[in-house]
């Protein structure tokens, strides 16, 4: 199956887990079927639903993806979450799609399965649109895409680094980080969002 917005395989996929280690093969919520299931939502029933790949792409339920402009919402609209919710301090912001964004985009991404992450998803922008995922990647990714040959510029160039991480690449051969690479549409700039497990 082919995703605009995902390029990886399907082992790269958020997939459904029991055990939150392994895809747990689960009745589809839609056709009935047993598979491997993405948790998302049914606009007909306005539920939370489990789907397969094959209802997801024929468009029985989407899946709102947190991005770096909020979390998707009806209508092309975001919802951004900003403070600290732990001392009282959380803000909710809401925002429509930003222009030059499509809304083509927006309905998209929505249809995109989840890419594999521990605590928080984040779909990286570029370019007035989503980016296309790539999937995890490990030091021999960065060594493999590196023009220059220098990895550890590749993933300084790749990553918005919070001052709070001295993320080192070979921090990436560690399972309890999660590196998903992205690529723009439009410019093919590399880009990168990392989680800890």
């Amino acid at each position: 199956m082919d995703f605009r917005y995902f390029d990886a395989a399907e082992s790269e996929f958020g997939w459904y887990s029991e055990d939150l280690i392994a895809p747990t093969p689960v009745e589809c919520g839609c056709c009935g079927k047993i598979a491997h299931c993405l948790e998302g939502h049914d606009s007909a029933t306005d539920a939370s639903a489990l789907g397969c790949l094959g209802c997801l792409n024929a468009r029985k339920f989407q899946i709102y993806h947190e991005t770096e402009l909020g979390r998707m919402m009806d209508g092309y609209q975001f919802r951004k979450r900003t403070g600290n919710p732990f001392a009282g301090e959380l803000v909710e912001t809401y925002s429509d799609l930003p222009d030059g964004f499509q809304p083509s985009s927006f309905d998209e991404l929505l249809q995109t399965p989840y890419f594999h992450y521990f605590q928080n998803e984040e779909w990286l922008v570029h370019c007035n649109d989503f980016m296309v995922c790539l999937g995890r990647w490990k030091p021999e990714d960065f060594r493999n895409h590196a023009e220059d040959g220098d990895s550890d510029a590749l993933l300084k160039s790749m990553t918005d680094f919070d001052s709070q991480v001295d993320l080192q690449l070979s921090d990436l051969s560690n399972p309890t980080y999660c590196y998903v690479a992205f690529r723009c549409r439009h410019c093919r700039k590399l880009r990168g969002y990392y989680d800890l497990d």
